[in-house]
């Protein structure tokens, strides 16, 4: 919870709503780039919809709810850097200052877990401040102009990490095996990803060998599938899925989201498919929208409830907008991998719509609390 003057300052309040603006321009421009016509201000947009959506939103979103949980002022200088950020590319998508802005953010939100690993240290802390190094390093190869597909990997294990730390903390006790089996999973992770990184590096050095991401695709694919299969052994989640009312739907989102991840997963793994082409697409989607974007249809609740320093009632909403977000995917993943445009074109409308019939509960909720 918010405290002393952190818990009455209106920050919280801007961030969210900078988060949710971000949020809609970056819906507004993945569909753009599917063939849907709406104006926007600037087409190039749509070139920066990926880093748009992971720093400017989520990111800030993430930097957001880790310093209200430190409770420190100057903690909020994480995601005020990412919603500048974010605000910026908006403004001037072509702007070479956001990238940096975001690497500042992400380098802050990785020092606020470091305070935090030292105040209390958890192995969730320690994931989630890992995921932070990622999106850091990530960042950092974005500024230097890396190509995205040389950043997505380290968006990606952010995000991962992130969400696998929030689980983890609900875990009370875990065996040696469970501990050993999930860190293997984080150390392909990051194996993967710097190979894929120095793949890359040495194709843009002079006499660089043709660029090979055989091995680090299928590592970070392996990853992926690893902590898939660990959340749906060890997790909580699969058991409240026969709870009521706001413990249920919350199961349902991340159960669901699971399954995503492994298909995800699995099809890099089999593949190597983090490059370009449908099969990225397809797997960018279903990590990114159907575990990425479910795992925050499940916490949403939570992260309002803490800048609103109040309890937020569940909404029956919610589970329309969580079936027609994988409705969407369906069509969105089917459409990638047999070339039908219109499943790709309607696919990202639904998975649109149900984003914002989503935000609409929550502020139905919101006003009934």
């Amino acid at each position: 919870m918010l405290k002393g003057k952190a818990m009455r300052s209106h920050l919280p309040y801007l961030f969210l709503a900078l988060g949710v603006l971000a949020l809609l321009f970056a819906l507004a421009s993945g569909l753009v780039r599917f063939g849907w016509n709406l104006p926007l201000h600037d087409q190039s947009l749509v070139l920066v919809h990926g880093g748009l959506m992971i720093c400017g939103v989520l990111g800030t979103f993430i930097s957001l709810e880790r310093a209200i949980t430190l409770g420190h002022p100057w903690a909020y200088i994480a995601p005020l850097l990412t919603a500048i950020g974010g605000i910026w590319l908006l403004a001037i998508p072509t702007a070479p200052w956001p990238p940096f802005l975001m690497a500042l953010g992400s380098a802050l939100l990785l020092f606020l877990f470091a305070l935090s690993m030292r105040r209390a240290p958890a192995p969730s802390i320690a994931t989630m401040g890992l995921g932070a190094l990622f999106w850091l390093v990530g960042n950092a190869l974005w500024v230097a102009n890396f190509p995205i597909v040389a950043v997505v990997p380290w968006w990606l294990g952010f995000l991962l990490l992130i969400v696998a730390g929030h689980r983890l903390e609900q875990l009370f006790y875990m065996s040696r095996g469970a501990y050993l089996s999930f860190f293997a999973c984080v150390g392909f992770l990051l194996l993967g990803a710097l190979l894929d990184t120095v793949s890359f590096a040495a194709q843009w050095g002079p006499g660089g060998p043709e660029m090979d991401l055989f091995i680090g695709d299928r590592l970070i694919g392996l990853a992926m599938l690893g902590v898939a299969l660990w959340l749906l052994f060890y997790d909580i989640a699969p058991a409240q899925t026969g709870e009521t009312s706001l413990p249920r739907y919350i199961a349902f989102c991340l159960v669901s989201g699971y399954a995503w991840l492994a298909i995800a997963g699995t099809t890099v793994l089999l593949t190597g498919q983090l490059l370009t082409g449908p099969l990225y697409d397809a797997v960018l989607h279903a990590f990114f929208t159907g575990f990425v974007a479910v795992a925050l249809f499940a916490y949403a609740l939570h992260i309002l409830a803490q800048v609103l320093d109040r309890k937020i009632p569940f909404d029956r909403i919610f589970y329309l907008a969580l079936l027609l977000l994988h409705l969407g995917l369906f069509l969105r993943v089917g459409g990638d991998l047999s070339g039908a445009r219109p499943g790709q074109q309607w696919g990202g409308m639904l998975n649109a719509v149900a984003i914002l019939i989503f935000l609409a509960g929550i502020v139905r909720a919101s006003r009934r609390s």
